[in-house]
């Protein structure tokens, strides 16, 4: 068994409003209001303490996204309670689309933005009074076959179709746009006296619970929860000796419905977080002793063209959107979009985000080193080749991708998608090649570390 010199701290705190909520995703139109809950939502603070006494804090949080201006908020409140830098504080969501909907609908004079810094604060005061050493960590990977997918097909009559809740109809498939990442990746860090810390790294997009498996997902669940993620943790939690943080991974164009479309919505989430920890649980005597061992931490301020190659389109985009937020008919919106190149109403509000934005976007991306472990934090929903080309070039034997993470930069498709053309694609802030252009800087910061 290897040595490893850490310290790790634990800590969870609840991140429920007890009040009605606009939540978030599927766009703005459906005005949804929070009637209540299906599973608690947590922050979860993972602090790790090196050898040298420095600490970096992993947050995950059961929200959509992660948004700049309370990123910084929370480092300088979270600062001022441990010490711990603010450079040192990684913030990424799951990215549940039964969340509350921070940064857009609830903005910083919402009393939920006051709850969410009191919240994580107090988790991380939390995690730092709880850290013990570590005797030693082990981490491994495994694949967890038919629980996401690529939500883009090709038809067979060469159409490409972006599905985004695996319910087609009327369509003969010949298969997807490109390759799944079916893997999860896991490291368990063990630690003196209290109960094992567990990491776990997948991709699907949290949209189970949110959507009915009809009518392209127009019947919406105004329920507040942390989809498939709650019952993930609480079944792994319950069947071993651990207590879980799970960090979304790249599923910016990978979905998690297909797999559960015969049951009920309320069950699936239940049902496919238990199946999925099952797959967890399998692999844990499987996890390989590693070392752990002296923190590191890159930074890189990725600044980007706001892509304004359709603000010739504006009037009609307006048009559309007006229309869209009149009736709340995706179909309608589309059609009538055609003569125009619009495809949605999603896509005429970004043509007009875009107009209205100035020229250039930042993005702060962050890769962290603790010997022969590493962790990417990516301000966005990373598309999943994108991450699979972090993972099989990174020097370090694991590297975990964390998305949604710091802030919000949305989708940010990769080279491929923009050759098909997808939602995402229509709903960019950046344009070709800014995906390729951020995996390059993850490796260089990759790389670096590894040669210190």
């Amino acid at each position: 068994m290897k040595q490893t010199n850490l310290k790790v701290g634990f800590g969870r705190k609840d991140l429920t409003p007890e009040y009605s909520v606009p939540l978030a995703g599927y766009g703005r139109t459906t005005a949804r209001m929070s009637q209540g809950w299906y599973t608690r939502l947590y922050a979860t603070c993972i602090a790790i303490t090196d050898e040298q006494d420095k600490t970096v804090l992993f947050y995950t949080v059961d929200l959509i996204r992660s948004v700049q201006t309370w990123t910084d908020e929370v480092r300088r409140s979270v600062t001022e309670a441990t010490g711990v830098p603010g450079e040192a504080i990684m913030i990424s969501a799951i990215h549940t689309h039964s969340a509350p909907d921070i940064g857009a609908e609830i903005k910083e004079d919402h009393p939920y933005y006051t709850q969410y810094i009191q919240t994580l604060t107090e988790a991380a005061v939390e995690a730092m009074a709880d850290r013990v050493a570590t005797k030693a960590a082990a981490m491994g990977k495994t694949d967890v076959p038919g629980m996401n997918f690529v939500r883009h097909y090709i038809t067979t009559e060469g159409e490409v179709i972006g599905d985004n809740f695996g319910d087609p109809v009327g369509k003969t498939f010949a298969g997807h746009t490109m390759p799944n990442d079916p893997q999860m990746q896991l490291l368990r860090l063990v630690r003196e006296g209290k109960p094992d810390v567990l990491l776990v790294n997948w991709q699907g997009h949290p949209t189970v619970g949110s959507t009915g498996a009809t009518d392209s997902g127009k019947v919406l669940k105004p329920f507040i929860g942390a989809d498939y993620v709650a019952p993930f943790r609480d079944h792994l939690e319950k069947n071993s000796d651990c207590l879980v943080a799970f960090f979304q991974g790249a599923s910016g164009n990978l979905n998690s419905r297909s797999r559960i479309l015969e049951e009920t919505p309320t069950e699936n989430v239940f049902t496919f977080g238990q199946q999925l920890a099952d797959h967890a649980l399998e692999a844990l005597p499987t996890l390989e002793d590693t070392y752990v061992g002296s923190l590191q931490t890159r930074r890189f301020i990725y600044t980007g063209k706001w892509d304004h190659s359709e603000d010739h389109m504006i009037e009609q985009a307006r048009e559309i959107r007006e229309l869209w937020m009149k009736t709340g008919d995706h179909v309608l919106c589309r059609e009538e979009g055609k003569k125009y190149g619009i495809h949605s109403g999603y896509h005429a509000g970004f043509i007009i985000n875009r107009f209205n934005a100035g020229q250039d976007y930042e993005m702060e991306l962050n890769a962290i080193g603790l010997g022969d472990f590493s962790f990417i934090t990516a301000p966005y929903e990373m598309f999943c080749n994108n991450a699979q080309t972090v993972k099989a070039e990174t020097p370090f034997p694991m590297t975990f991708v964390m998305t949604s993470a710091n802030s919000g930069a949305g989708y940010i498709a990769s080279e491929a998608a923009f050759d098909h053309g997808c939602y995402e694609v229509d709903n960019r802030k950046f344009g070709r090649g800014t995906a390729e252009k951020a995996v390059e800087h993850f490796l260089e910061m990759l790389n670096d570390m590894k040669l210190q």
